[in-house]
């Protein structure tokens, strides 16, 4: 059965980039399936209390997210409320409802109910059971969870012959924890069993092997260098130099999860993103990035499966 989790990297809308807007995005568009309607408003700051607007059903909904393991601000909640409750006569609304990814508590209810006993909640366990009725709808806005074999690291024989695989080896044997790693542009999140000893260098090494990207470069005639890199505490690690920090120094541990990126150098050294495209000179013109990392995952993904 399909996990539904209501938060960061699993949960996501494409358009969107800040989690408080997927959230917001995501409750549109269950509520939408859920009434069998499109009259359901988006409103955008300043909103005065109220993220969506419901106007037959005279329904204000303002959307709470929380990130995995923060606790719901019940405060900044209230705020919203009663920012709300002057609109109620000109909009007008009838029922107030707090969309929250997470389950209130019950002290959390009482202290919206003292600002206005008829609010509504609606938690983690409406939103999922709304996932369940909508499955095909929903299942673009939940990247998949996949496990990576161990012995897809152990077994590496580019890594035998470099001569690195039995220190790398070595380090996997001590403090193993299991780290979730994603990329923004892809629809899947890896559980690699890695340790606590890896340094970010050995991370990056380690991913450029997995991922084959010298068989991209090797795809391309030498026109496409795949650049890997990992974005932890907001600071950017890559290849441009050596990183002998451990994950355990970056209080990195079970279930962390960490941002994988990839730059496509083209000739010439231009370095695109994902919206931009190669230099018209180069005899690859027409193929984005996009596509190109498009292309690395699909080869690794098909590679689990042999």
């Amino acid at each position: 059965m399909q996990r539904y989790l209501l938060y960061p990297p699993f949960l996501t809308v494409h358009e969107e980039t800040d989690f408080s807007d997927i959230w917001e995005s995501f409750c549109l568009k269950l509520l939408k399936l859920e009434y069998g309607t499109n009259e359901i408003e988006r409103r955008r700051p300043p909103e005065s209390g109220i993220d969506l607007f419901y106007r037959s059903g005279q329904i204000a909904y303002q959307c709470k997210s929380t990130l995995n393991d923060n606790k719901f601000n019940i405060k900044i909640a209230c705020n919203s409320l009663r920012s709300a409750l002057p609109l109620k006569n000109t909009l007008p609304w009838a029922l107030y409802t707090i969309c929250s990814n997470n389950n209130l508590t019950g002290n959390q209810i009482t202290a919206l109910q003292s600002v206005d006993p008829h609010v509504n909640t609606r938690g983690k366990d409406s939103w999922i059971e709304l996932c369940r009725r909508f499955p095909d709808q929903v299942k673009a806005n939940f990247r998949t969870l996949c496990d990576v074999p161990e012995n897809r690291i152990h077994n590496d024989f580019q890594l035998l012959i470099n001569g690195e695989l039995d220190m790398i080896r070595k380090k996997l044997s001590f403090k193993p924890i299991n780290v979730l790693i994603y990329h923004h542009g892809h629809d899947q999140i890896y559980n690699f069993v890695l340790s606590k000893t890896l340094t970010i260098s050995d991370l990056i090494l380690i991913t450029r092997r997995l991922f084959n990207l010298h068989e991209t470069t090797k795809d391309y005639k030498g026109e496409v260098q795949p650049k890997p890199f990992f974005k932890i505490n907001d600071t950017r690690y890559d290849e441009e130099q050596r990183h002998d920090i451990t994950l355990e120094e970056l209080g990195i541990d079970e279930h962390s999860t960490l941002l994988f990126g990839l730059d496509i150098v083209f000739p010439g050294g231009q370095l695109t993103r994902t919206v931009m495209h190669a230099n018209n000179n180069s005899n690859i013109h027409q193929l984005s990035e996009t596509e190109i990392v498009a292309s690395i995952f699909r080869r690794f993904d098909a590679s689990l499966d042999e």
